[in-house]
């Protein structure tokens, strides 16, 4: 958790009751850290995706929206997979991918 609070910021007791309980229970105490704003650690996405980010990460779950809202965000409506994939290409670049729809297509098939 402590990993997750340097990023997000130690949530207020208000905010997550729960969290905090539990932790009472197991005699741990949160150390606080203050939020870094998502846009710096995602300096190449839109406004639209650090929010929709923000929302994902949102520690209560009570307060974290279900996938189907997610899905309404407007960096869904402005986003495209596909021109993301063509624009930056796949992990390990688009040599990899050519190579892994080869291996697919030529999957081993069974010796006699």
């Amino acid at each position: 958790m402590d990993t997750i609070f340097k990023i997000l910021g130690t949530p207020p007791k208000e905010f997550w009751r729960e969290g905090y309980d539990l932790a009472l229970k197991r005699n741990f105490t949160f150390t606080v850290h203050k939020k870094i704003p998502l846009k710096f650690l995602f300096e190449d996405v839109s406004v639209e995706c650090i929010h929709m980010l923000e929302r994902m990460f949102t520690i209560n779950p009570q307060f974290r929206p279900l996938a189907g809202e997610l899905l309404q965000e407007p960096y869904f409506k402005t986003c495209s997979l596909k021109s993301v994939y063509q624009t930056r290409g796949p992990k390990g670049g688009e040599g990899q991918h050519k190579r892994m729809q080869s291996e697919s297509r030529t999957e081993a098939k069974p010796e006699d």
